[in-house]
């Protein structure tokens, strides 16, 4: 027969079976059975070669396969993905790291913690609270709602730039000459970039009458970054010790933290947490200045990335699609030694005492600080073999009551006579209030007698030695800072010290001496349109109730004569010994790089005083002379020169 006439098997027995089954097992599959029972395969005729797994899993909310997806992450498209369901996602897709982050993905692991298959090495993110995973077959399309919250940034992962090889040293030098004397100063600041090294020195010199000549090297390091620690590593001398128990120069190395190492870690960034009900506008101001705005996805958010420089309440506002808006303020005060929530910092620090330390042996010093939500804990100790002490403090974030630290050090010092143990207490608060923008702080500071920090002990001296004179017992400092609706502003501040008993530290003691020194400044500044002026006045009382005080006003008027700008400056002063001080001068340019000023005035003791000074500004160098004539000590003349010689060998 022909192949046209060729009767072709209306169909194998085999396939029969397997297709009548699955027909049957539809259709069941869709009445009782999807009530939960177990639906027994083997009672259907070719039932019994169908694998359990695989049926659960096309019955599932997921058939298993290789899906082309249209990927999007709350509401915004991130293309065409590749996802492979296995059988086990059926009831949840499980989505690997690796395919996330390929997507552009980065989730947090605390928020989806719950979410997390061990096993399978993969996070189920329907788990989390306000996530909706939708995977919709017919469409080929999966769209991801993740709370900001839940999101984290992308791991940064760029080459650092160490910068071009180069020699920079920053250079001052001055002299002056008189009736009762002449000296000469001059100082060197050198940095230079050697590979990943960057090499820091500093040196001065002085000079003047009766010989007296010094030249010092007060600073030679060679430092690196360390990027796998996000710290400096530095060698050569440099100092060694802590904050509060004082510090002494070597010759060593050190390794300490840096949080300013990569951008955006500046200032201190606290976390601010709210609840978006819908796509929405997440605004941060403060102080009437805007902080940050930015649109956040459903759910609960937190902004972690917005320093703060400056004390004051943080509004936080929510404005959702439909217009509605939610406000939220939170109250923060910013204090110097703050880290912030998740942040950390560490030293460690080793050497030998440089030429101007009084110590021998060696040097140790390690610190270690951790930031929580609102609260900063640091610790920290430095040891020598006649020196030991540990440190302690805390920053606390109070709310509307400000912010406290808190600061405790105990220390013990081996003199040629015996060892002496003392302990230090810092505390200090500081508060801006937001209604009238004033700022206070108050500080306090006490130590016991026989406290010694390293900076000033000497082992070859006993403790009557070391301790002539009065010793501080407790300081009190206080402050406050005004702005008034912006015509001035002003600020007042105040201190007071009191000491341990002279008698005890082997000094004499007048009859009316009470111990205590206190003193007092206030200034009001102001300016109108150009016009600057300032107020100011100083008062102390000594521990033998002895006062002293001065006042002083000055006036800054900027004009403009035959087309040039000049600015006017006058000051008044008086004190207490009566008599009053008055100088005034002018100051213009000739042009861009070439100014002068001259002016006059009297003292409070009736002399009478001239100057006129000049300056240059060159391309390589910064110019200036001043020659001054007074009544009481004739004429006497200055010449200064500053600059910067820079190298690039790289651009040559």
């Amino acid at each position: 027969m022909s192949g046209n006439n060729v009767r072709q098997p209306a169909c194998q027995m085999s396939f029969c079976h397997a297709v009548l089954a699955l027909a049957i097992a539809v259709a069941l599959g869709s009445g009782t059975a999807s009530a939960g029972e177990k639906l027994d395969m083997s009672f259907i005729q070719g039932g019994a070669g169908i694998n359990p797994e695989v049926w659960a899993a096309l019955n599932g909310d997921y058939a298993p396969g290789r899906y082309l997806v249209d990927l999007s992450l709350n509401g915004k498209d991130i293309g065409k993905r590749i996802l492979d369901v296995t059988p086990q996602d059926s009831e949840a897709l499980c989505l690997s790291e690796a395919w996330l982050a390929k997507a552009g993905i980065y989730v947090s692991a605390e928020y989806f913690r719950k979410g997390y298959d061990a096993t399978r090495q993969c996070w189920v993110l329907a788990k989390a609270p306000a996530v909706k995973v939708d995977f919709d077959v017919a469409t080929q399309s999966l769209s991801l709602a993740i709370p900001q919250k839940g999101l984290v940034k992308m791991p940064e992962n760029v080459e650092w730039d160490y910068g071009t090889e180069a020699f920079r040293m920053n250079y001052n030098a001055n002299a002056n000459s008189g009736r009762y004397n002449t000296s000469a100063f001059g100082s060197a600041d050198l940095k230079a970039n050697i590979g990943r090294w960057v090499v820091s020195s500093s040196a001065t010199a002085s000079t003047g009458d009766g010989g007296n000549h010094e030249a010092t090297i007060n600073m030679f390091t060679a430092t690196r970054a360390i990027r796998s620690l996000s710290a400096d590593l530095a060698a050569g001398k440099t100092s060694t010790g802590d904050s509060l128990l004082g510090s002494t120069g070597t010759y060593g190395v050190s390794l300490s933290r840096n949080n300013s190492m990569k951008p955006g870690n500046l200032g201190y960034t606290p976390v601010f947490s709210g609840i978006a009900n819908g796509p929405s506008r997440v605004t941060l101001t403060q102080n009437g200045r805007m902080l940050y705005s930015g649109m956040m996805p459903s759910g609960p958010f937190s902004v972690t990335d917005v320093p703060l420089y400056s004390s004051g309440d943080v509004t936080m506002t929510v404005t959702g699609d439909d217009g509605r808006e939610q406000t939220q303020v939170f109250p923060l005060s910013v204090m110097a030694g703050q880290l912030s929530p998740g942040q950390h910092e560490f030293s460690v620090a080793a050497g030998i005492p440089d030429d101007d330390s009084d110590l021998e042996g060696g040097v140790f010093a390690a610190s270690y600080g951790y930031g929580l939500d609102g609260l900063t804990l640091r610790t920290g100790g430095v040891f020598n073999q006649d020196w030991q002490g540990a440190s302690a403090g805390a920053v606390l974030g109070l709310g509307y009551l400000g912010a406290l630290s808190a600061d405790g050090a105990y220390a013990t010092a081996k003199y040629r006579d015996g060892s002496r143990s003392g302990n230090k207490v810092k505390l200090a608060w500081s508060k801006q209030l937001a209604l009238t923008n004033t700022g206070l702080r108050v500080s306090w500071s006490h130590q016991s007698e026989e406290y010694e920090d390293m900076s000033s002990f000497n082992p070859a001296e006993t403790w009557l030695q070391q301790n002539q004179g009065r010793r501080t017992r407790d300081e009190w400092n206080a402050g406050i800072s005004q702005p008034v609706g912006g015509l001035f502003s002003l600020s007042a501040s105040g201190w007071q010290r009191s000491y341990y008993p002279a008698s005890t530290t082997g000094s004499y003691r007048y009859a009316d001496d009470n111990g205590k020194e206190t003193g007092i400044t206030g200034t009001l500044s102001t300016q109108i349109k150009s016009v600057s002026l300032n107020l100011g006045w100083s008062g102390s009382r000594n521990m033998n109730g002895e006062n002293t005080w001065s006042a002083s006003a000055s006036v800054s008027v900027p004009f403009t004569l035959f087309e040039r700008k000049y600015s006017s400056s006058t000051t008044v002063s008086t004190g207490k010994d009566g008599g009053t001080g008055v100088s005034t001068g002018i100051s213009g340019a000739l042009n861009d790089r070439f100014s002068y000023g001259l002016g006059g005035g009297r003292d409070s003791d009736g002399g009478v005083s001239s100057y006129l000074n000049a300056a240059y500004s060159g391309d390589r160098a910064n110019l200036n002379g001043t020659v001054n004539h007074s009544s009481g000590s004739g004429t006497s003349g200055s010449v200064s020169a500053s600059g910067s010689v820079l190298a690039v060998p790289a651009a040559r």
